[in-house]
């Protein structure tokens, strides 16, 4: 057991770190590294902005990180890899734990059941290591890992506070520990809180409550378990409520920040994108597939309900009720946020609930063909995905700022046209020269991204003329314009005859929602006179 569990580590190791650098850092990941590079009050601070998605947990730790390894594009998504890969022993760990919620039924031959589970264990371990999702988002400098482990993780303890009469205030304060850390750590993290909320209650207050309680006295187990579980609830919610505020202020930006609604279509599509790719693949309306995968995990839910125990009724809750929560909020929003990424921390217990009814299977031999189809399926698309993956990546901002490096003379100014390719520019450009964003006036709220920005970062039109420098980079993209605040960028470079247009480039970007970065240098036509003579 132990030596296969090593063995789909390794591999797991291996799928994360295939190609971990062939694409350039996205828009997203350079926000995490701009976020990183504050001093920790300011990052709190600017965490808690209406105009940022994700509570403070995970900058934290990347900020930690960084100091330690360096801020390289391969050793900030290590981070990631780290938690994707300490993922999956927590997964066979929470799977082996519902062991316990099975022992309640004195006729269960427990030898037999242990290998089910165990079985059931390792071939989530299986699905966790091949799956694109999973891959993917081990390769970005976002916490979705990590959310995605803590989710897991408090499941592990919530199931043990549940099935277990020793040291129960130890288990609880661990789930109470792992429960805020991953609602600070993702917004959505609360979704998943929820479900594993709704378990519990129905364990602790349905029929029977006092003869699933095991180890001495069970009403007093019971009444214990009841009462840490409320004890619990109650320090999570008051931990959480003062960033409660701040999430519904992030949630009113989201909900205006672009146009996406959700549609019938949009459940299908997504779906199958979270169970076969990543969420960079380019989204097309559902196929007869689509729906084949929605009807699947529809009936997954009904038998891990119908013939799985409280296992199943876990696994069910904590697939089922987050992606539903993002969908209600999806209605009344005009920005849908029912996209696979989102969907991570469903899906992975989507992909532990296929294990764990496989492993129900009475016939061994039976068992482990009914394992080999998932299987099999899921290391087909996870072949496909990753062999494709680095053959098509992009220059993009990588090759434009390494441009702008070679050729630019020690006189001239980098300037970015738009928040969304300064980032990039500014992280790309960070060991060799300086790189502002240009805006109308020095105030970091009339830009997109601003919780990112300082004001050293910005550079006016009147900055320019007053010390005009002898060229200009301008590094410009129409990427995200549509959610700009202003939809025409503002030019540093006015356009009159003291400026000489000597060169423009283009370079492509990797994900197909972003257009090519544009480089265009420009020349001060008396400084250029001045080099002549």
């Amino acid at each position: 057991m132990w030596t296969l569990l090593g063995l789909i580590l390794l591999v797991a190791v291996g799928l994360r770190l295939h190609g971990i650098t062939a694409r350039g850092l996205w828009l997203d990941e350079v926000l995490s590294w701009k976020l990183q590079t504050f001093p920790v009050n300011l990052m709190i601070q600017r965490t808690g902005e209406p105009t940022t998605t994700h509570p403070p947990l995970y900058f934290l730790i990347l900020h930690v990180w960084t100091r330690l390894f360096g801020d390289s594009a391969a050793v900030m998504r290590g981070l990631s890899v780290v938690f994707g890969i300490a993922t999956l022993p927590a997964m066979f760990l929470l799977l082996k734990t519902f062991g316990h919620l099975l022992r309640q039924d004195d006729s269960t031959n427990h030898g037999e059941n242990d290998e089910k589970t165990t079985t059931a264990a390792l071939l989530a371990c299986i699905f966790l290591a091949t799956s694109n999702l999973h891959i993917h988002q081990a390769q970005q400098v976002r916490g979705y890992t990590l959310a995605a482990f803590l989710t897991v993780i408090s499941s592990v303890f919530l199931i043990r506070g549940l099935a277990w009469a020793k040291h129960m205030r130890v288990i609880w304060a661990a789930y109470t520990g792992s429960a805020i850390a991953l609602i600070y750590t993702h917004n959505l993290g609360l979704f998943s809180v929820v479900a594993q909320g709704l378990f519990a209650v129905l364990y602790l207050w349905a029929p029977g409550a006092v003869k699933r309680m095991r180890g001495g006295n069970d009403r007093v187990v019971l009444r214990r378990a009841r009462l840490l579980f409320s004890v619990s609830v109650l320090i999570v919610t008051v931990v959480y409520l003062p960033w409660l505020t701040r999430s519904l202020g992030q949630s009113g930006k989201l909900r205006t920040s672009w146009s996406k609604p959700v549609t019938a279509e949009t459940i299908p599509v997504e779906v199958e994108q979270a169970l076969t790719g990543t969420s960079t693949e380019r989204v097309f309306q559902p196929t007869s597939g689509s729906w084949s995968f929605l009807a699947g995990l529809v009936v997954l839910g009904l038998l891990l309900v119908v013939l799985c125990g409280w296992p199943g009724v876990f696994l069910f809750l904590t697939g089922a009720v987050p992606p539903l929560l993002i969908y209600v909020y999806s209605l009344y929003s005009q920005r849908s946020i029912f996209d696979a990424r989102y969907l991570m921390f469903a899906q992975q217990m989507w992909l532990a609930g296929a294990a764990w009814l496989v492993s129900r299977i009475p016939s061994r031999p039976e068992r482990i063909c009914a394992a080999l189809i998932p299987a099999s399926w899921l290391v087909f698309w996870c072949f496909d995905v990753q062999s494709t993956r680095a053959a098509t990546a992009e220059p993009g901002i990588r090759a434009a700022v390494a441009h702008v490096v070679q050729h630019r003379r020690a006189e001239e100014i980098v300037i970015a046209e738009t928040p969304f390719v300064f980032f990039g520019a500014q992280y790309y450009a960070r060991n060799d020269c300086l790189v502002r964003v240009c805006a109308a006036e020095r105030d970091r709220f009339l830009l997109n991204g601003e919780s990112q920005l300082l004001p050293s970062d910005i550079v006016t039109p009147g900055d320019v003329a007053n010390s005009p420098p002898a060229g200009i980079w301008v590094v410009t993209s129409t990427s995200y314009m549509n959610i700009a605040k202003s939809q025409s960028p503002t030019n540093c470079v006015a356009p009159s005859a003291a400026w000489k247009l000597e060169e423009t480039l283009e370079f492509a970007q990797d994900l197909y929602w972003e257009q090519p970065v544009e480089i265009r240098h420009y020349v001060r036509v008396d400084a250029e006179r001045a080099v002549g003579r």
